[in-house]
């Protein structure tokens, strides 16, 4: 289901440290910004106080982040998920078939 458009995000990246979650957050906000991704976050489905926007302008984080987000291209979903508060870290991912977010 996946296209060449995302085809180098459908990595599984872990999140180890504050500066992977920059790095994470850098490389989503860059194809959101290119229209590769859309957030496709649902209020219900994200356990985060602030929307991906705000999130990407600044680095005060929330303690655990959830987005998802959907390539414009072919529809592949992804997640980026983190716990900040107490470093137990997270991943940025392919969100599998069963998981998927409903629109």
């Amino acid at each position: 289901m996946s296209c060449l458009n995302c085809k180098d995000l459908q990595v599984e990246f872990r999140i180890a440290s504050p500066s992977d979650l920059r790095k994470a957050i850098a490389v989503v906000r860059d194809n959101v910004a290119d229209g590769t991704l859309k957030d496709i976050t649902q209020p219900q489905t994200t356990l985060s106080q602030k929307s991906f926007s705000e999130l990407a302008r600044d680095e005060t984080w929330d303690d655990v982040l959830l987005y998802y987000f959907e390539c414009q291209y072919c529809s592949e979903q992804f997640a980026l998920h983190a716990e900040t508060y107490h470093g137990s870290g997270g991943s940025w991912s392919i969100v599998k078939e069963s998981k998927r977010v409903a629109l």
